[in-house]
């Protein structure tokens, strides 16, 4: 799958109330991953334009290309499978 018109970012959980889903492509604040701290979040949206609810969130990364959010999630995202018993 092609991600050249995709762009993550990081935000605040804090600020995940204030955003407009249907302006990206998670649908509602379930469906947005967390890391495994809880102080960090990700949203995605397709085209060049970042959706205003973003843009307008005071605690948020720069935009991330599909590699830059490949390595932000390999690590401090998910448990480690061989370590759950």
């Amino acid at each position: 799958m092609a991600h050249e018109n995709r762009h993550w970012i990081l935000v605040s959980p804090a600020d995940l109330a204030s955003i407009d889903y249907s302006e990206i492509c998670e649908t509602s604040i379930a469906t947005t991953s967390e890391n495994l701290a809880g102080d960090t979040a990700f949203v995605k949206w397709d085209g060049p334009t970042m959706p205003p609810s973003i843009a307008a969130l005071t605690h948020l990364s720069n935009v991330l290309t599909h590699s830059e959010i490949k390595s932000e999630l390999s690590t401090g995202w998910a448990e480690d499978i061989e370590t759950i018993t």
